[in-house]
């Protein structure tokens, strides 16, 4: 997405901000909401958005990074910036989290496991030179 110029300051984006959830909190059902969106946001920014809301799910369900990766087609690096802004908005966290759990829509993830490095797996070895260490140990 786009970067706001500096120029603008903090009160005016609130300002903004507060503009697209009022607009948004009017919306009485799906098409108003979509058309909303349609007219706002960019295919990239839409994409980006739907992305994030997926990868959140799914690391709140307890999914790896690297089957998350996999599935979805997309690096560990976009899994962590969605994860580093989940995060960095910690005060809306419970609202959040309240609708993400109430939220029954499941979208159709592809059944695959993968091989690769997963980061949040402790008990991994320590790649190519422990696999060395090891191979002289046999």
């Amino acid at each position: 997405m786009r970067k706001i110029s500096g120029g603008w300051d903090a009160a005016k984006r609130s300002n903004q901000f507060e503009t697209l959830v009022k607009l948004s909190s009017e919306c009485k059902n799906e098409s108003q909401i979509k058309a909303v969106l349609a007219t706002l946001l960019t295919v990239s920014e839409k994409a980006a958005i739907a992305q994030r809301l997926v990868i959140i799910r799914l690391l709140n369900k307890g999914e790896k990074y690297s089957d998350i990766s996999l599935a979805l087609g997309v690096s560990t690096n976009t899994i962590t910036k969605a994860l580093d802004l989940y995060h960095k908005n910690g005060e809306h966290n419970h609202t959040f989290n309240k609708l993400l759990n109430d939220f029954t829509f499941e979208p159709k993830m592809p059944k695959t496991k993968s091989t690769g490095f997963d980061p949040q797996d402790k008990t991994l070895g320590g790649g190519f030179r422990q696999f060395m260490r090891d191979a002289k140990k046999k």
